[in-house]
């Protein structure tokens, strides 16, 4: 199991570190929160509760493609009387977006990483996925405002699997321009 993490982690290390050497725009950074709403088999054990992601994009080519790298941090509600849980995550991802820059930008996105589920009983880490969409709207030359709903889900091989849907809103900076 630790060799699986260490190999995992070394792998989203060197996807987002690749990043920068196809890129041809600036960086942005960005930070978000909102509802965390627990589904599958997860439901049983939680309730729902908040999700925060912060990280850093990379535009790819002069098109509409970006990769980049977030940190994810949730915690949803305990149930009844068990007991806290959190959910860490290190993600890589690619996103896509549509329509004409300056204006409201539709965006889809779909990443791999680590999450991990952690409460005072247990700790599990676990491969992870997620995908989701959104709406950016640019309020400013480096700055910009989203919406997006997103899918995030460990392996099904986990125990207690953390599985859950958010809604979000957050703010972006782009660097260098």
């Amino acid at each position: 199991m630790l060799r699986s993490s260490i190999r995992n982690i070394a792998l989203i290390t060197v996807l987002a570190s690749m990043a920068p050497g196809v890129v041809q725009a600036q960086a942005l950074l960005y930070g978000g929160g909102g509802a965390l709403f627990p589904v599958s088999e997860f439901d049983l054990t939680a309730d729902p509760g908040f999700v925060a992601v912060t990280g850093i994009m990379f535009p790819v080519g002069g098109g509409a493609l970006s990769v980049g790298a977030e940190g994810l941090y949730g915690k949803p509600s305990g149930s009844g009387n068990g007991p806290s849980k959190n959910i860490n995550g290190l993600m890589a991802y690619a996103e896509t977006t549509f329509g004409e820059e300056g204006g409201p930008q539709p965006f889809l996105f779909g990443g791999v990483g680590m999450l991990r589920l952690s409460s005072s009983e247990t700790s599990k880490t676990s491969f992870g996925y997620q995908a989701g969409g959104g709406l950016n709207v640019a309020i400013g030359g480096i700055m910009s405002v989203w919406a997006e709903g997103r899918y995030v889900s460990a392996s099904p091989a986990a125990p207690l699997t953390p599985t859950f849907v958010s809604l979000m809103v957050g703010a972006s900076i782009s660097l260098g321009r």
